[in-house]
């Protein structure tokens, strides 16, 4: 009995449903219902906003929340490079003052020293007349007291001479420099003096390199031999594939067949190219022996802690 009432009950609901239904299409098609679906409309209005709402805000806070994870990994990845670039900044400090060691000690190891080395004695010009007569006579009076003549060697120069000679440690062919740049040599040296011969003089000659300076940084060059011409130098011996030009530096290229500092010479005033002879180069001396008072003698010496280690 239950069960007939049941389905008796769901025959009359849909019959109802679908009456309510035939009524609402037949009033929509009629136009009845056009004030009441504005009220329905305005009724659900708020409700529908709610539910509409409830996604956007959804979509909006996921979004954020990416756009947050987002900022965080930019700014790890900021910190890691930051910290990559100090790591090579230390780096690159590290293997430019090895290679600056490396540089000064010419490929030599800290842990075994040079056979040898170089000292400065510092002397002054003493004449660029040659000897005055009132020093003369009494060098000529002391070595003569003291049995000694190896100082009338450079009593009768007419050449500039220095204040020191062999008892201060100079011998001949020794170069004469002023800070690291070259005035000339010794050319002959008694006990008290020195006669020195400048750079500019026809009997001085050295081996030089050309060396050039530019953006890209220093560009080592050709050797080639270094005379006095009387006012200035000259430059032989470079080869025609070479390439010189005016503005170009001349450092010595050894120092009495031995590798030591890069002394300076000048720069090149004129550079004329010869087929038949390669090029011919003309050099203006950095310094003139007419600008200084003071100077430096150049003397090799062997290193005794190299001798101690050998031994």
């Amino acid at each position: 009995m239950s069960s007939a009432h049941q389905i008796h009950g769901l025959w009359t609901a849909f019959a109802c449903v679908l009456l309510m239904t035939i009524a609402a299409a037949l009033a929509d098609r009629l136009q009845l219902l056009s004030g009441v679906r504005l009220i329905l409309h305005d009724a659900l209005s708020p409700g529908r906003l709610v539910i509409a709402a409830i996604p956007e805000n959804s979509k909006h806070r996921a979004f954020a929340k990416a756009k947050d994870q987002q900022s965080q990994s930019y700014a790890t990845q900021f910190l890691e490079l930051q910290q990559d670039r100090r790591a090579l900044l230390i780096e690159n400090a590290q293997l430019h003052n090895r290679l600056r060691q490396l540089t000064n000690s010419k490929g030599y190891s800290n842990h075994h020293p040079k056979l040898t080395g170089f000292d400065l004695i510092p002397a002054r010009v003493l004449s660029r007349y040659g000897m005055p007569s009132l020093l003369r006579q009494a060098m000529i009076d002391a070595g003569r007291s003291h049995g000694l003549t190896r100082s009338q060697l450079v009593l009768d120069t007419h050449g500039i001479l220095l204040d020191r000679g062999v008892r201060n440690g100079i011998s001949e062919g020794r170069r004469v420099l002023n800070g690291s740049v070259v005035l000339g040599r010794i050319d002959r040296a008694g006990r008290w003096v020195s006669q020195l011969v400048p750079v500019t003089n026809q009997s001085y000659s050295a081996r030089i390199r050309l060396v050039r300076r530019s953006a890209r940084g220093t560009q080592m060059g050709v050797e080639g031999l270094l005379e006095g011409t009387g006012d200035a130098c000259h430059v032989s011996g470079v080869p025609d594939t070479a390439s010189v030009a005016i503005g170009d530096e001349v450092f010595s290229a050894d120092i009495d067949g031995m590798t030591g500092p890069h002394l300076y010479y000048g720069t090149v005033v004129g550079a004329d190219f010869e087929s038949a002879a390669g090029w011919s180069i003309a050099v203006k001396p950095a310094i003139l022996l007419s600008d200084v008072e003071d100077v430096s003698v150049l003397v090799p010496r062997l290193n005794a802690a190299h001798l101690s280690a050998l031994d």
